[in-house]
């Protein structure tokens, strides 16, 4: 797939980010290649497992696919979540539009993923109409798909 879209995009545009998780027993086990961010969240806090959150990146850098002729070795990360853990995986579209403290303070205080999801969404959707963001994270809305998935141990 790389060197397909390598070959038509030219490392330009045709670009993709895949970032999976995959439970084995009590571990999990995080792959990715490009930009889209896998978090640990938890009371603890937070910590990035894999991929870049915000901003504008140069695409070698992130190692998305089709950036380059030969893709790297994507980011590899094992983990054991314990219970009251929490596992979220986002696009730009999210991750540009909320840092990862406002994200991580919904998911930590959220009942389920789906009240997490859903105060997210309605936070980005406030923030569109309002075309700002906070100033952290650039100050003008950025538009981009946004997709998350958020679970719960």
């Amino acid at each position: 797939m790389n060197s397909d879209f390598f070959s038509v995009g030219s490392g330009r545009f045709l670009l993709t980010t895949v970032s999976a998780v995959l439970g084995r027993g009590d571990n999990i086990e995080i792959v990715s290649a490009g930009d889209s961010p896998v978090f640990l969240i938890n009371n603890d806090g937070h910590r990035k497992l894999s991929g870049n959150a915000g901003g504008f990146l140069h695409v070698g850098v992130a190692r998305a696919i089709g950036a380059s002729e030969t893709l790297g070795a994507p980011a590899q990360v094992k983990i054991t979540p314990a219970p009251g853990d929490r596992i979220f995986l986002a696009t730009d579209g999210i991750t540009d539009n909320m840092t990862i403290e406002e994200l991580a303070e919904v998911i930590r205080d959220a009942s389920t993923p789906e009240d997490a999801s859903a105060q997210i969404e309605q936070t980005i959707k406030d923030r569109l109409q309002d075309g700002r963001v906070p100033e952290t994270i650039g100050v003008r809305f950025r538009y981009d798909d946004r997709t998350g998935i958020i679970r719960f141990f």
